[in-house]
Formats: structure tokens, sequence, C-alpha cells
């Protein structure tokens, strides 16, 4: 289903992460249904009728088909009506006109988001009296994964044993979280801002300061390290590292890093801060 979001997800992915799926079946898909029928039609000789009779002919064979599409809605409109209600993502996989529209609607989102003011939140954040009692250092590390299926996790409803190292590490599993979408441009933003999943919108997003805003206005020095697609607009006011841009490790291999490289990074750079996210 190619709607708005998964056009945006398209638009913004990286190309180490795109690679991925450009495999010879899909090259093999891409040319068969896409570049030889194009070729085809590019090189099929067209006749054309003269100019009103073409009109003649195309308003007879449009008005035809149109009499027969009413026709059939208006016999059927009781049983097509229900589906659609109880179907409504039927709508978005009209083809062509479903991924056309997403389009155009993703070009107007964008074009309205030009010169977008972040509108500040929290701004009365600041460290609380735990903070200035402790004389340890206070830091506190966020892992932003990929989004998995809950109901495959045995953590959570999954009758199968599929999470035992998880469970022997008594970890807590907050059973009522839910991911604003499977799009990393649609769940990592939502998660990071102050909208729920009800009020979520990418609009919404780019107009409001973010958790690590907030963070870093209450005297936190955040971080954002990454091992994967960028931030996603996240953390583009804050400390941005990319992990799969250090080539001295061996754990990194074309353009790519293991979550592993991950902790010595982390632990070389937060040695000596005070307090961090």
């Amino acid at each position: 289903m190619i709607d708005k979001e998964m056009l945006r997800n398209a638009v913004v992915t990286t190309p180490r992460e795109a690679v991925h799926l450009v495999t010879p079946q899909f090259i093999f898909y891409v040319f068969f249904y896409g570049v030889f029928p194009s070729l085809l039609i590019c090189l099929t000789e067209v006749r054309h009728r003269p100019i009103l009779g073409k009109l003649f002919v195309n308003f007879i064979v449009t008005s035809a088909c149109l009499i027969i599409c009413v026709s059939l809605t208006v016999g059927n409109y009781a049983a097509i009506s229900s589906d659609i209600r109880q179907n409504r993502e039927m709508i978005a996989k009209l083809t062509p006109f479903a991924p056309i529209t997403s389009a155009i609607g993703l070009a107007v989102s964008a074009y309205r988001e030009i010169g977008i003011v972040r509108v500040p939140i929290g701004t009365d954040a600041k460290l609380g009296p735990a903070y200035a009692r402790t004389d340890k250092p206070v830091v506190t590390i966020i892992v932003a994964g990929e989004t998995a299926r809950a109901m495959n996790f045995s953590l959570k409803v999954y009758e199968r044993e599929t999470n035992p190292e998880l469970k022997a590490l008594n970890v807590v599993n907050y059973t009522k979280t839910t991911s604003c979408g499977t799009a990393t441009a649609v769940s990592s933003p939502c998660m990071f801002s102050v909208y729920g999943r009800k009020d979520y919108s990418d609009r919404k997003a780019r107009s409001t300061d973010t958790l690590m805003d907030v963070l870093r206005r209450a005297g936190i020095d955040d971080y954002w390290w990454d091992n994967n697609t960028g931030s996603k607009g996240i953390a583009d006011l804050v400390n941005f590292a990319s992990l799969t841009k250090q080539k001295d490790s061996p754990l990194c291999k074309d353009g790519e890093c293991l979550d592993d490289r991950a902790l010595n990074f982390v632990d070389n750079n937060i040695r000596n801060m005070r307090t961090v996210v």
C-alpha cells in the first residue's frame, strides 16, 4: 500500500538502507513489468485520426465506460458502500489513483513545512534536587531500535518462548506501549515528540521541540550517536555523530557497523561527562 507516509519514508531513507532492497529480483521486476512494456509502447507506431474524429471516438468510449461504471455502482450501491465502510484501506490501494494522490499530498505537505519554526516546550525544565545531592555521573542511555511485533514477543502475549535471554535478565516490559507506525520516518520522531499516537503528525513534530531539545535546555548534555539511517530530524539541534563513518573499527565494513561498535564509542565519549543522555 503506497500512502503518503510510505512515500515520505522512501524519500528520507539513506542510500545505505535502500541498497539492501535493490535485489536481482527487484531489478528483474522493474525491467520486466516497467521498462520493457514502456519500450514497447514507445516503439509502437500510432496512426492518428483527424482531431475531430479522435475527439468524437474518445468521447463515445469514455461516455460508455462511465455509463457502465455508474450503472454497476448504482445497482450494487448497498453492497459496495458496506464493503468500503468495513474496508477503508481499499481506497488506499486503488492504482494508480492512490499513489498519485499520496505523492501530491506529500509534495503539498513538504511545501507547507518550508521555513517552519519550532515552538519551544518545557521551557521551565531544570535539574531536580536529586541531581544536586548525587556525587556520581548521571547517565541515561536510550536505545531506539527497529519496530517489532508485540504479538511475537513471549514477554507480552506470544505463547512460544521467543525471548528467553531477555526474560533471564528480568527486564521491565511495558505492555501498553505502541509504536506510532512501522515506518522509521513516523515511529522515531513520534517517540521523541510530545504527541501520542492519536495526535501525532509530521507537521506537528517538526513545529515542536523534541525531548532532546528539552533535555538540552535543562542543562543536560545530550548526544545522538547514530548507527542506522539518521535521526529523522530529532537531533537537528543537538550533538550528532554517525558510527558508520568511523573507519578504525573491525566491526565496521562497507559503510555499516555492528551494534557492538556503539559500546566502545559510547564508553569513550561519556567517560569525562557529568550529566548525559
